[in-house]
């Protein structure tokens, strides 16, 4: 693993990571209820191996942390609907190429505390709790948790993946945190 002196970036086995930030200061909504801040951000991954890798964009969540590098409080996952990935959610990467993924929640009030609402591609939602006014980094947590997938049946449609266990999909990563950025609330 190697960092480099951005605090936005790191690579990992010739994988480079970017945590992408576009609103660096946040605007808290409203204590009213149901007035929702949403917030854009997204991780950048690019291949710097001599090998094509393809890369599972579909768990990946981000994590907060005050400035003392305490995390804020999360609840999760809650399951409201359970979804697996589909073909285009493997990308392929060729060597000096880039993928970016998206993704995006929202700050709202309940029972007088900050909260920050995440849902992953997967159904699975986040909940973030306590937040007050000041700095807070932002990791994403890439995730994949299993090595390959295959079709579920063959009359899905979409076609819909379930886990096997072969060494084809970009592993080395599961479960680490690889991106940090800052934000201000």
């Amino acid at each position: 693993m190697r960092e480099s002196n951005d605090c936005n970036t790191i690579e990992m086995n010739g994988i480079h990571f970017e945590t992408l930030v576009p609103e660096h200061v946040l605007q808290t909504p409203p204590k009213q209820p149901g007035v929702k801040t949403r917030v854009h951000f997204g991780l950048r991954i690019t291949n710097n191996t001599a090998d094509s890798h393809r890369f599972l964009l579909f768990f990946a969540r981000p994590e907060f942390l005050q400035a003392s590098k305490q995390k804020i409080l999360r609840f999760g996952p809650n399951v409201n609907g359970s979804y697996n990935p589909q073909l285009s959610d493997f990308q392929l990467v060729v060597p000096g190429e880039s993928v970016t993924l998206s993704l995006s929640g929202y700050f709202h009030w309940e029972s007088h505390k900050l909260k920050f609402i995440f849902r992953e591609k997967s159904g699975s939602s986040w909940i973030f709790s306590d937040f007050n006014p000041g700095k807070y980094s932002v990791q994403v947590i890439y995730e994949n948790q299993y090595p390959a997938w295959e079709h579920r049946s063959r009359w899905s449609d979409p076609i819909d993946l379930k886990p096997v266990w072969e060494e084809q999909i970009f592993n080395n990563l599961k479960n680490e945190t690889i991106q940090m950025g800052e934000v201000q609330l």
